[in-house]
């Protein structure tokens, strides 16, 4: 050990565990191993956390024939590649455990398991790195899923609780600007040993930042909680079977691999001493004020870590995304199982259409991807394939909205496919970026887009819809994806072509304008449509809405700033305060399409305008005015009837 310090610890400079319990994650090898025989014979109830039960078993009668003094050992199931799994093996502990601590109070999780720097690394059926999963998200949340027990604990006389992230030295691989937004936390650098190494560099920062975050959280709180100890350990340069696949995977290494092994590396059990010195240090326990939120290096020694690991923003920006994430996991318990049902799209090979489609197909649903270029519409169905679809399907379908002809032609087509159809999603749309044009037949094309055609699309596969929603047990949904620029306008009718085609001029607010009269008729569309359903009682299944999806942060959002006066300048910040991802607006969407609060009172959401997050809202008074909703249909009718539609 002398090769990282000239000081030695041992067992005696670990505090008497007796009475204590312990989790490790992956304490059924390296590391984490020698992490919990040092514990376990401190007198420690060491819960060994891991996925495979033979293995772990396999370690703890080890662990016994070893010597184990009068300590504890049991299995704990933990499945770090979902996050869900990973809570509910908290969950499950909790029912086990009424304590969490070391010295005064129990339970400590020791969060080791870890995939190494050996890639490729995969994206999983959430589309989130599988490193990143098992690294930081799941240890994450099974960190806080278990924080009540760690605060009561702590809230005991003499209490000593503690919170350990193993880490690296790898860590200091990246310098990441940002950690706002997954994709940013959610990065692959590549193939190949040094973009592999910054890959797991990164999850490795994280579990730094996640620590120090979870620390300045409980400094900043006056109750039990102040008591917890949080700390990152780096074990040091450690010998294990995946090592030497990965010095055998550097060019020209192989050859002295075996001697490179033996001069760096170290034996796991020097790596499990810092960490279990880190959980169960006298020295820790004599002066915890020195060690709160600090990183730790062999051996024993506070270090300081990379600039990027100090950063108080990275931090809390860390903590931000994932909790986002996990909402966002948490979000698809809250839809329905689509299992059997069928869905359509439109424009869902990119922003909110792509993320309401990726929702649905999770669910189980069978989903048409609605869009003209197919070259794009098939990437976008390949991309979700290789993000995961569990065990749903995804077809294309050829939507060409800028002619209400072929919008029809593309819902015939659909019809000739399917004997069903469960939940049509009208989402494509020309942004509100000008100047519009006139088409062919004397129509401005925003308004054929975002109101005609979608009109026409729908009134088609009206019959399809109506005979699903015939059927037992059936839950028809039609959604017009609409947005709050409806309220920038307020025509008086929609007597005339005129009236309905109306183009507001050029310039930035008067495009919003323009587009905001499309978005206002995609909510009196649907309130008209669902008044004419409902005065049919075998229709009246069929539940309608019109959802804005929130400041969506998109290609077009970034084309409508630049139209802004001083939008190049004002654009960075907008962006980051105002606008909200795709995914992120496609929840209101999703919910309005799939959630169960509707499927159970369809009667408090039918016709109705939902901004986020499923908030029934009033809209403009023009978007309750019965008399333009029906003028609105009835020349929408006329104008299709002089194209011959």
């Amino acid at each position: 050990m002398s090769w990282f310090s000239r000081r030695t610890i041992s067992e005696d400079d670990l505090i008497d565990l007796h009475g204590k319990v312990a989790i490790v994650t992956g304490g059924n090898a390296g590391v984490g191993y020698a992490t919990v025989q040092f514990l376990v014979r401190k007198g420690a109830k060491v819960y060994l956390a891991a996925r495979n039960e033979s293995r772990a078993l396999a370690a703890i009668e080890k662990l016994k024939a070893d010597g184990i003094e009068n300590g504890d050992l049991q299995w704990l199931y933990l499945d770090l590649a979902d996050p869900r799994l990973a809570k509910k093996s908290a969950e499950d502990f909790l029912t086990k455990e009424k304590r969490l601590d070391i010295l005064g109070a129990p339970l400590k999780p020791f969060n080791n398991a870890a995939l190494t720097a050996m890639g490729p690394f995969a994206l999983d059926k959430d589309g989130l790195l599988n490193i990143t999963v098992t690294n930081h998200i799941s240890h994450y949340v099974f960190t806080r899923t278990l924080l009540p027990l760690l605060k009561q604990t702590a809230a005991q006389p003499h209490s000593d609780v503690r919170i350990v992230n193993v880490t690296s030295t790898a860590h200091s691989k990246v310098h990441p600007a940002t950690l706002k937004g997954r994709e940013n936390i959610n990065i692959n650098y590549g193939e190949g040993v040094r973009l592999s190494l910054q890959t797991y560099g990164l999850t490795k920062l994280a579990n730094i930042l996640h620590i120090t975050e979870l620390q300045r959280s409980f400094d900043a709180s006056s109750s039990p909680e102040s008591n917890i100890t949080c700390l990152a350990v780096h074990p040091g340069t450690l010998k294990t079977a995946t090592t030497d696949t990965f010095l055998a995977s550097i060019p020209y290494v192989s050859p002295i691999a075996q001697l490179l092994g033996g001069l760096i590396f170290i034996d796991p059990k020097y790596g499990g001493i810092n960490v279990a010195w880190a959980a169960a240090g006298k020295e820790i326990a004599a002066s915890r004020s020195d060690y709160r939120g600090k990183y730790i290096t062999p051996v024993a020694t506070v270090s300081t870590p990379s600039a990027a690991a100090q950063d108080e923003r990275l931090a809390r920006e860390l903590r931000e995304t994932t909790e986002e994430i996990l909402q966002d996991l948490g979000f698809e318990d809250d839809l329905v199982d689509l299992h059997g049902k069928v869905a359509i799209v439109t424009g869902a090979n990119t922003g909110i259409g792509y993320a309401t489609a990726q929702f649905l197909v999770r669910k189980g649903a069978k989903v048409y991807i609605a869009a003209r270029n197919e070259s794009r519409a098939l990437d976008a169905i390949q991309k979700m394939q290789v993000e995961g679809i569990e065990d749903g399907t995804l077809r294309w379908l050829h939507l060409d909205l800028s002619d209400p002809r072929l919008a029809k032609k593309s819902a015939e087509e659909f019809a000739s496919k399917e004997n069903r159809l469960d939940i049509l999603v009208n989402n494509a749309a020309i942004a509100a970026v000008g100047p519009y044009k006139v088409d062919k037949d004397g129509l401005l094309d925003i308004v054929v887009t975002n109101h005609i055609s979608h009109y026409v699309f729908t009134r088609t596969l009206l019959p399809l819809l109506k005979q699903t929603a015939s059927e037992p047990n059936s839950d028809v949904r039609i959604v017009n994806v609409s947005s709050v620029a409806h309220t920038e306008v307020h025509p008086k009718s929609f007597k005339t072509k005129e009236e309905v085609t109306k183009d507001y001029g050029q310039g930035f607010y008067k495009y919003v304008q323009t587009y905001g009269l499309t978005k206002l008729q995609n909510i009196l569309h649907i309130a008209e449509l669902q008044r004419q359903l409902n005065a049919s009682a075998s229709e009246g299944r069929i539940t309608c809405m019109a959802a804005h999806p929130g400041y969506i942060h998109t290609r077009g959002s970034g084309d409508f700033l630049a139209g802004v006066p001083l939008g190049s300048i004002i654009k960075p910040l907008l962006t980051s305060t105002l606008f909200v991802s795709w995914r992120d607006g496609a929840m209101n969407v999703v919910w309005a399409a799939a959630g169960k609060e509707v499927a159970q009172d369809r009667e408090k959401y039918a016709g109705k305008y939902l901004e986020p997050m499923g908030k029934i809202m009033s809209g403009s008074a023009e978007a309750r005015d019965e008399g333009l909703a029906k003028e609105l249909w009835a020349t929408t009718e006329q104008i299709l009837k002089e194209m011959g539609l």
